[in-house]
């Protein structure tokens, strides 16, 4: 089982980079966005100003045209009233005259004051002509009216009929008119400038909004990177607690391939005894031993064969050079994904054996088919390696890494511990379709269940770390019937005879 690449990062207790600050295009872009607000906010301001003024000059224009409206209006009903009274004598003609005669001074004050202190030089101009042709026009009027009262109609009627009275008419009518058309100009100079404020603002408003959306997704996009960053350094800190973990399980396989390989080593050699038609197979096998006891030279590029200590090498060496041990208790690593876990261990192999490397798709593909073989729910492999798993879930998970790693040789300490009927089915059935010619499996077993599915090529009896006694399939039968007891006593009495 070979032993992923540590993952990259600082280690546990070792300092953190600082995070980096926004860089300049993120500073850029947050100057511009507050600009843009900024100018926003006083263009914004600038056209609510210039609408309230084009309101107050509407408001202004129009009391102002009512005000010269009403000055035209009072002289008008004067002279009615005046040429009434001159007509029929009788002085209730003369009630619009005496009505206009007190409003024209009142009237023409509240036209001064809706103007304002700082009329132009031409509203100035107008508004003096329009009180001399307005007091002219009255104190012609009062004088005729006297005339009449005093009983000359002659005089009365020559005042009347002269040009004079329609001259001051006409003149104040233009002088009002012209007045009309600079408060009408005033309006319309400030509705340009409230139309234009409006215009003005649009587009900004339009190319704000454009900022506002590149912002939000410069945001978004640092928020992305920012989880991103923290997902990483907790990943790095969990990856790193699970390398920790990885260790102490190296650390055991590397107890127990001690332990175990001693065992192979020594059933090999017992193989043959008592067999000699058995000799050609136990040779193949002890020829597969040595290529794995040799797979790894001690100097590099030497021409010469060396072999190679097996309890020299590490446990991720022995791994690649083509050894597989299946735990009785597989090891939970949390924070690992099993898929991760398997491509790692798997492309680790391939690259020792001179072949291609897969990719995530590619081994994804790969090792559902693999799964097939061992009934395996593909959930299994986005979960962490073996957390949470039950027993059988586990066996069934180490017979997976054999499938995918391919050993030469494979141990397999107890793989029935724990398994029930239907996963001891389906983990024996793994076993038997992914042993060949060009493999060799131990199982190290308690039970005779077990070789019920995998039937054995030779059965050996290890007591105090000794091969005791070597048989076919028929001794695993024997043993669930009468014990070990038998056999135990069977040695001690040939060593005794022996010795």
């Amino acid at each position: 089982m070979a032993s992923p690449a540590p993952p990259s990062g600082p280690a546990p207790g070792e300092p953190r980079p600082l995070h980096r600050g926004p860089g300049l295009p993120t500073l850029l872009l947050l100057a511009f966005v507050a600009a843009a607000l900024i100018g926003s906010v006083a263009l914004t301001w600038q056209t609510v100003a210039a609408e309230r003024s084009q309101r107050a000059q509407a408001e202004r224009t129009n009391a102002v045209l009512v005000a010269v409206r009403d000055i035209l209006s009072t002289a008008t009903n004067a002279e009615t009233g005046q040429r009434g009274y001159f007509i029929t004598l009788d002085r209730r003609y003369l009630g619009p005259y005496l009505v206009a005669r007190e409003q024209y001074r009142p009237n023409f004050a509240r036209l001064r004051a809706l103007i304002g202190d700082q009329p132009s030089p031409r509203q100035r101009d107008l508004l003096d002509e329009i009180q001399t042709l307005d007091e002219a026009k009255f104190a012609e009027m009062a004088e005729t009216v006297d005339l009449i009262a005093r009983g000359n109609l002659l005089e009365a009627r020559a005042r009347v009929l002269t040009d004079e009275g329609q001259d001051v008419m006409e003149r104040l009518r233009r002088a009002i008119g012209e007045l009309e058309s600079l408060e009408f100009s005033a309006l319309n100079r400030s509705s340009a400038e409230a139309q234009s404020a409006e215009q003005r603002i649009v587009p900004l408003l339009s190319g704000l909004l454009v900022t506002i959306l590149l912002a939000l997704a410069l945001g978004l996009m640092q928020v992305i990177r920012a989880a991103d960053a923290e997902g990483r350094a907790e990943g790095a800190a969990e990856l790193a607690l699970a390398r920790d973990r990885a260790d102490l399980l190296a650390h055991e396989l590397n107890h127990r391939v001690k332990n175990l390989f001693a065992v192979v080593l020594a059933i090999v050699k017992m193989s043959a005894r008592g067999a000699p038609e058995a000799k050609p197979v136990v040779d193949k096998i002890a020829e597969r031993i040595h290529a794995l006891l040799t797979a790894h030279e001690v100097t590099q590029g030497a021409p010469m064969r060396r072999s190679a200590n097996l309890f020299d090498l590490k446990p991720e060496e022995r791994a690649r050079a083509g050894l597989f041990l299946g735990f009785q208790y597989p090891i939970e690593i949390p924070g690992v994904a099993n898929s991760q876990f398997l491509r790692l261990a798997y492309n680790t192999v391939q690259v020792e054996r001179g072949k291609d490397e897969l990719d995530p798709l590619e081994f994804d593909d790969f090792v559902r088919e693999k799964m097939k073989l061992l009934e395996m729910n593909p959930d299994f492999l986005d979960r962490s390696v073996n957390e949470g798993f039950s027993g059988g879930e586990k066996k069934r998970n180490e017979i997976l890494q054999m499938a995918l790693l391919e050993p030469h040789l494979a141990i397999l300490d107890e793989t029935d511990s724990g398994l029930d009927i239907d996963a001891l089915r389906v983990v024996a059935g793994g076993v038997n379709q992914l042993a060949n010619k060009d493999n060799a499996v131990v199982l190290v077993t308690h039970y005779q269940r077990l070789l019920n599915y995998i039937v054995p090529d030779y059965v050996h009896v290890m007591e105090a770390g000794r091969v005791i006694k070597t048989g076919g399939k028929e001794l695993a039968v024997e043993l669930e019937t009468r014990g070990y007891d038998w056999v135990s006593d069977e040695y001690k009495a040939g060593a005794g005879a022996r010795a």
